[in-house]
């Protein structure tokens, strides 16, 4: 294999951050005993292990193989969402594994790689954007995957999915007015599902009246109403005075707001109690600060008392005496904070950058449209995930449920985020044969 087309930075980020996480579950499982056992480490190696050689068994074909089996494997992860809905294993109160002896197998880790070929696909073979119409089958491709994952319900891995196809629709050509129509119903969509949740929380103690009014039902389609009649308005007096002024461009922009309140009506409904808590505390976590609040506020001591330095290896003592809670999964970056210190969350947030990186670099340099569109996902997925699951942790971005990755532990998360990463290092090496 020759060194120069074998990307080893990013192959050896990718090893030195799964070695970090490593790290941090050997710290948790000697230091609180209780919260931690020695099985999730063994686990956790054995799965880089099975990661490695999925990588180098997978270095030997072509990338393009990929274009040819997406639709199976897109197919294979819908069958596999819908089957654990009825034989997987409830684990607090989400059904979303297989579980199988001492392991266990999460079929959204999967349905997110699925989607990234199957779209890239579809995009390569589209070509051309000419009308709204264009966008039916990328939404639908989203809808099922998402639609199934809510179900479980796991609120957090479907949030990947939306950013994921706007990135790849703009990488495929996609017109920017359909790009910014999707990114304003996606910001619409969550702005106010997050107030009308603060709102139901808060119940009468909130006295802010735009709070109140989105809040309401019948005051949002009182809002609608007035906006369909003051656009019908603005048109006929545009008419009047031959200003030119598209009507289907406002009716669209009025879908999207439409599609923005109804949507945030759907997730409300579809989110439990205890999603709709952790979705919010971020705002204020002391709302709730000995139930949904408290993992921010333990996990900012935590990052918080780390210093410059940190404590030291078994020395942490948020992890040691167990406040901090899920530290294996959602909160080990606080973990890694508290024992290494700012040094060591930087050293850590340089090399998941050196991953974007090269990520970037090589669909930039990618033969093909198909590679440099899973080239583009993958990295969508790494760097929303990385966002969002480091935000948490400092309290401010909401708490989902978001593993780290390559850091977290998780088995299926940490093997499909390892068959990632070979994919791009696929894409790097075979763009020098053809």
């Amino acid at each position: 294999m020759n060194r120069l087309r074998f990307d080893l930075w990013l192959f050896i980020s990718m090893c030195l951050v799964c070695v970090s996480g490593m790290l941090g579950l050997f710290s948790i499982i000697y230091q609180n005993p209780v919260a931690g056992s020695s099985n999730i480490l063994v686990k956790q190696v054995l799965a880089f292990v099975i990661g490695l050689m999925v990588i180098i068994f997978y270095l030997q074909f072509n990338y393009p193989t990929l274009k040819k089996y997406a639709l199976g494997f897109y197919i294979t992860s819908i069958v596999l969402l819908a089957l654990v809905l009825l034989l997987g294993t409830k684990v607090r109160g989400v059904r979303s594994w297989f579980v199988l002896g001492v392991f266990s197998f999460q079929p959204s880790e999967l349905a997110k790689l699925a989607f990234i070929m199957f779209l890239a696909k579809y995009i390569e073979e589209m070509r051309t954007w000419k009308s709204w119409r264009d966008l039916a089958w990328p939404v639908l491709l989203l809808l099922f995957p998402v639609g199934l994952i809510l179900l479980q319900p796991d609120f957090g891995s479907t949030l990947v999915f939306f950013p994921i196809l706007v990135v790849m629709l703009y990488a495929g050509g996609c017109r920017l007015k359909y790009i910014v129509a999707m990114i304003g119903f996606g910001a619409l969509l969550s702005s106010l599902t997050l107030v009308r949740i603060y709102a139901e929380l808060q119940s009468t103690a909130v006295d802010n009246y735009v709070v109140r009014v989105i809040a309401n039902p019948n005051y949002m389609l009182v809002f609608l109403a007035a906006l369909l009649v003051s656009l019908a308005l603005i048109y006929f007096l545009a008419k009047r005075l031959k200003f030119k002024l598209s009507f289907k461009q406002m009716m669209a922009g009025f879908s999207v707001v439409t599609a923005g309140v109804l949507g945030s009506y759907i997730f409300e409904f579809l989110m439990k109690a205890y999603q709709k808590k952790r979705l919010v505390v971020f705002l204020d976590p002391y709302l709730d600060p000995l139930g949904a609040g408290y993992n921010i506020i333990q996990s900012k001591i935590a990052v918080g008392s780390g210093s410059w330095l940190g404590k030291g290896l078994l020395y942490g003592t948020q992890s040691r005496l167990g406040f901090l809670p899920e530290q294996h999964t959602d909160f080990i970056f606080s973990v890694l904070a508290e024992t290494f210190g700012f040094a060591g969350g930087a050293l850590l947030l340089i090399l998941l950058f050196i991953i974007i990186w090269r990520g970037i670099i090589i669909s930039n340099q990618a033969r093909d449209e198909f590679g440099a569109l899973v080239a583009t996902g993958i990295v969508t997925m790494f760097a929303f995930h990385i966002f969002l699951n480091i935000g948490m942790t400092l309290g401010i971005m909401p708490i989902t449920g978001v593993p780290l990755p390559l850091v977290s532990y998780g088995g299926s998360s940490l093997v499909m985020n390892m068959f990632a990463i070979g994919i791009l290092l696929n894409i790097r090496m075979k763009r020098f044969y053809y």
